[in-house]
């Protein structure tokens, strides 16, 4: 489990996700499991970078909002 998602997440505590980079999605998606298996109300997930590898889509097709400061097509990196 990511440090700190379970002690942050008490029941009906709003929660935002923040993650470093989002590739696939699936550290949020652990995260998100954990805030909610607490009682915790998950408000979205904020990202700095965005791989572009599908994550953002999952996440959203789950019915999470998402937030993104950079794609990585931004930062010339592909």
């Amino acid at each position: 489990m990511r440090r700190g998602a379970s002690r942050a997440a008490s029941a009906g505590a709003a929660v935002v996700v923040v993650e470093d980079v989002i590739t696939t999605g699936g550290s949020a998606e652990q995260a998100i499991r954990a805030v909610e298996s607490e009682g915790g109300r998950v408000l979205g997930v904020l990202a700095v970078v965005d791989r572009e590898e599908g994550g953002r889509t999952a996440l959203d097709s789950a019915g999470y909002a998402v937030e993104v400061l950079v794609r990585v097509t931004e930062l010339g990196l592909t």
